[in-house]
C-alpha cells in the first residue's frame, strides 16, 4: 500500500517495485527466498523475514550479499553480531518481556506471587521472556515461583499442580501456542482463576482453537499494534479496508512504516549526490528517524531498535479473539538481547 501511494503521489525520481517472496516460516525456504532476492541487483532493501525461526537462515544470505534487511516480526536473532546489514524495526523479545511485570501490576488485582514457566520447547524465546520478567519484577512486592519444563513437555498437569500448591495468583508462560493452550486447559481444569500472560510467540490462532474457553482472559505482550483499535495509528485501518477489503493483519502498519522509511532513505541518498545502491541506502537508514503510524522508527549503532515507541503492546483474549488493550508501560529495568 505504501509503495502504491508513493508511486502515485510521492513525486519520486524513481519507480518503486515490490517483489514478494514467502519464506513460509521454514528455514530452507527462507534461505532460498533470500538467495533469489539477493541475486537481483535491482533489489536494494528487504523487509522481513517472517519470524525468529527463519531469521538466521535468511540473514546469513543477506549478509553475504550485503543486502540490507529491515526486520519487523523477528524478536530475537541468535547470532545478531554476525549480521550488520540487519536493522531491527521493533524492540526485541527481551524488551517486550520486561513489560510483563508492569502489565500485571497495572491490573485490577496485582499479583503477589507469580509462577514463571520457562518452556524449553520454545528454546531461546522462552528463556528471554522468563529471564526478563525475573529481572524486572519488584522483589519488594512480588515473589516468583520459577519452573522449567524440558523441551517436548506435553503434560502440563504436574507443573500446574506445583504452581497452585504454592498459591500463585498469576502465571507467566514463555513458550509457544500449543504449550500455552495445554497450560490454559490445565489451569482451568484445576479451577484456577488468576491472571495468565504470555509472550508474542504464543499469541496465535492455534492457542485460541486448542484452548477453547480456557483461553478467555489470557493476556499477551507483542511487538505489533492493532491499527484497527489503536487511535494513534490514525486512518491506517480504514484505508487498508478500502484497499484490501479486510482489517489489517499483524505487522501491516509496521510494514507500511518500514516501506515509507526505506523510500525516504533512497530519496535522501540521491539528494546527497550519492549512488542509489545497497550500501548507501543502509547507511542512510541507520541515521534516519521516522515517525510512523505504528511507532517511531530509529536504530542504534548496532542496528537495533532505538525509537521512542512502546516496548510492547498488550492484548487479552475476549470472546475467542485477541482484543487490543493498548501500549504496555515502559519497562524500568533490565536489558534487551
Amino acid at each position: 500500500m505504501a509503495l502504491e501511494e508513493l508511486n502515485e503521489h510521492g513525486n519520486l525520481p524513481f519507480q518503486l517495485e515490490l517483489a514478494v517472496h514467502d519464506d513460509v516460516g521454514d528455514p530452507p525456504s527462507a534461505a532460498r527466498a533470500a538467495a533469489e532476492l539477493a541475486a537481483d541487483p535491482a533489489v536494494l532493501m528487504v523487509i522481513g523475514p517472517t519470524g525468529d525461526a527463519v531469521a538466521d537462515s535468511a540473514a546469513r544470505v543477506y549478509q553475504d550479499a550485503a543486502l540490507p534487511v529491515l526486520s519487523l516480526s523477528v524478536g530475537n536473532l541468535a547470532h545478531r553480531a554476525d549480521y550488520p546489514v540487519l536493522l531491527h524495526g521493533r524492540p526485541g523479545t527481551g524488551t517486550t518481556g520486561l513489560a510483563i511485570p508492569g502489565c500485571l501490576a497495572a491490573g485490577e488485582h496485582p499479583p503477589a506471587l507469580i509462577g514463571l514457566v520457562d518452556d524449553r520447547t520454545a528454546d531461546t524465546h522462552s528463556w528471554l521472556i522468563t529471564r526478563a520478567v525475573s529481572g524486572a519484577v519488584d522483589r519488594t512486592r512480588v515473589a516468583l515461583v520459577p519452573r522449567v519444563l524440558p523441551a517436548g513437555t506435553e503434560d502440563f498437569a504436574p507443573v500446574t499442580a506445583e504452581l497452585l500448591a504454592e498459591g500463585v495468583d498469576a502465571v507467566v508462560y514463555g513458550g509457544l501456542p500449543d504449550g500455552a493452550a495445554r497450560l490454559a486447559l490445565a489451569l482451568r481444569a484445576a479451577g484456577w482463576s488468576g491472571t495468565a500472560i504470555a509472550g508474542e510467540a504464543a499469541m496465535d490462532p492455534l492457542f485460541l482453537s486448542d484452548a477453547g474457553e480456557a483461553a478467555e482472559g489470557w493476556r499477551f505482550v507483542a511487538g505489533h499494534t492493532d491499527p484497527a483499535s489503536d487511535t494513534r495509528a490514525g486512518g491506517f485501518a480504514p484505508v487498508h479496508r478500502r484497499r484490501f477489503g479486510e482489517d489489517p493483519e499483524p505487522y501491516a502498519a509496521e510494514g507500511y512504516d518500514a516501506a515509507r522509511m526505506v523510500v525516504i532513505a533512497m530519496q535522501r541518498t540521491l539528494e546527497e549526490g550519492e549512488s542509489l545502491n545497497r550500501a548507501n541506502v543502509l547507511r542512510r537508514l541507520r541515521i534516519l528517524t521516522y515517525n510512523g503510524v505504528a511507532r517511531p522508527l530509529a536504530f542504534d549503532r548496532v542496528g537495533d531498535y532505538a525509537g521512542t515507541g512502546p516496548a510492547a503492546y498488550q492484548y487479552e483474549v475476549e470472546a475467542g479473539r485477541f482484543r487490543f488493550l493498548g501500549p504496555a508501560a515502559a519497562p524500568t529495568t533490565g536489558s534487551d538481547e
